[in-house]
Order: structure tokens, then C-alpha cells, then sequence
């Protein structure tokens, strides 16, 4: 019976900015075994690619932008939902001044910035650097919003995503990614996307697992039986998953196993 996995990335697959050995093997193991392996992130593409590529990854399908952006297996735009341009302005005048804040606008091929962290040049992500006017100029075809909250705790980042959902519940969902809030459009989700795939790939709910390792995974979480998050994970997380495991080998070795 063939069956997919749908693995979020950082904290999942990449651990220290790394995919172990371990890993890698596992997962070939289960391309050879003919089942299929797709990645679900809040990545946009250029994000996404660097890591497929390097690693040399057989995917057949991606959900990016917390699944407002999805390709399918020959990289081609199978659906796509932008905020509302409004919105986004409004949520970026919110936060474009405010002390420890930074934005990060996503328009699912690449993310852009015009204020950011000292430590942003030693990160292992890719950000196009622009003005605040190009910034506006971006604001009508944004995937995904990333505000990231310097020094905050999860419980203060915790509050302002709340507030943000109370306030624009009509249009966009916020989503709490460690101390990072990723904002995207009304209906959008890692869940959706990963339905939107499977429509295509012919695949019923039963034979789909999911892993990750925050609150971003969540909705998959709560769609999918077959979900999985690691031992380490926040424990309040923990209770929303049927399995948990000490890495992806374990996951896979799980659905390797099942009859």
C-alpha cells in the first residue's frame, strides 16, 4: 500500500541546520520502497530548494508559505493564495517601527526584509534586502507574513498572535512557529496544502503521515491520524499527535513497518 509522508523542515528534517546521515538513509528507504515523501514549511521556495538540492531529496510535491504556495512534483504552482494587500500594509505599519520586531514579507519564491537583525548575514536563509518603499511595492502579492519578536517570551508571542487572529479572524490565520509568528491567508494551512497534494497524488487520509515539531504543524496534527513530533517537543504540543519518536528514522520506520 503506498503511502506519504509529509515532513515539516526546521526542527524536523534540519536539526542545527543539518539533515543527519540517519536521516538521509531513511528516507531513501522509503523512496525505494515506492511511497512518497513531500516537505511542508513556512519556507518560500528559494528556502525550500536549497535544501532538496543539497541534500538531493526525491520529493514529490511542496507546501510552502504554511500552504498558501503549493508545487507539485515538477516544481510547477499548483495553487497560490496571497494575503489581502490591506491587511498586510496594516499588520506591517503595526510592527515597522516597533522596538525588537522585524518582518519578513513572502511571496512564495523568495522573502523579503528592509529592517533586520544583526545576526540575519549568519543565517542559513536566504532574504533579498530592500528598501521600505520596495517593501510597499511587495505588499499586493504576499504569501506569507513572518514577524519575528526578539527577546520575547513564547507566552508574549503566544498573546500577539492571539491578538492578531481575534483581530483579522475574516482573513488570516497566525501561526506560533517557536518564538516566530508566521501570518498567512484565511484558509491556509500545512493540513490544506497537504490535501490539495494528496487530490493529486490520488492518495486517501489513512495512508498519509505527518511530522513536525511546532505549532505550525498543528493543523496537520489534527488532520492526519498517523502524526507524529519528537520526544522533545513542547509538551502542550505533545498532546495533539498519536505518536512520538526521537527522530524521522523513527517515523519512517514506523510506516516502513505498517502492513
Amino acid at each position: 500500500m503506498k503511502r506519504t509522508l509529509a515532513s515539516d523542515i526546521d526542527g524536523t528534517l534540519l536539526i542545527n541546520g543539518e539533515i543527519a546521515t540517519t536521516t538521509l538513509d531513511a528516507i531513501k528507504l522509503l523512496k525505494e520502497a515506492g511511497h512518497s515523501f513531500i516537505l511542508c514549511t513556512g519556507r518560500d521556495f528559494a528556502n525550500t530548494k536549497q535544501v532538496f538540492e543539497q541534500y538531493d531529496l526525491d520529493i514529490d510535491g511542496l507546501v510552502l508559505c504554511n500552504g498558501a504556495f503549493i508545487l507539485d512534483s515538477h516544481l510547477e504552482s499548483y495553487y497560490e493564495k496571497n494575503i489581502k494587500q490591506s491587511i498586510a500594509k496594516e499588520i506591517y505599519d503595526a510592527y515597522d517601527q516597533k522596538d525588537g520586531f522585524y518582518m519578513a514579507y513572502v511571496d512564495g519564491y523568495s522573502t523579503y526584509m528592509d529592517r533586520y537583525p544583526d545576526f540575519i548575514d549568519q543565517m542559513a536563509l536566504e532574504v533579498q534586502k530592500v528598501s521600505k518603499e520596495e517593501m510597499n511595492e511587495k505588499s499586493g502579492e504576499i504569501k506569507l507574513i513572518s514577524l519575528i519578536a526578539l527577546g520575547a517570551t513564547v507566552d508574549e508571542v503566544e498573546k500577539i498572535k492571539n491578538q492578531l487572529n481575534t483581530r483579522y479572524r475574516n482573513d488570516i490565520i497566525a501561526y506560533r512557529n517557536q518564538t516566530f509568528i508566521d501570518i498567512v491567508p484565511k484558509g491556509c494551512s500545512k493540513a490544506s496544502g497537504i490535501a490539495k497534494l494528496m487530490d493529486k497524488l490520488e492518495s486517501s487520509e489513512e495512508h498519509i503521515y505527518v511530522i513536525g515539531d511546532s505549532w505550525n504543524d498543528l493543523s496537520m496534527f489534527e488532520s492526519y491520524p498517523s502524526s507524529f513530533t519528537f520526544n522533545h517537543a513542547e509538551e502542550d504540543l505533545k498532546s495533539y499527535v498519536k505518536y512520538t519518536v526521537d527522530s524521522v528514522e523513527d517515523c519512517i520506520r514506523h510506516l516502513l513497518e505498517k502492513n
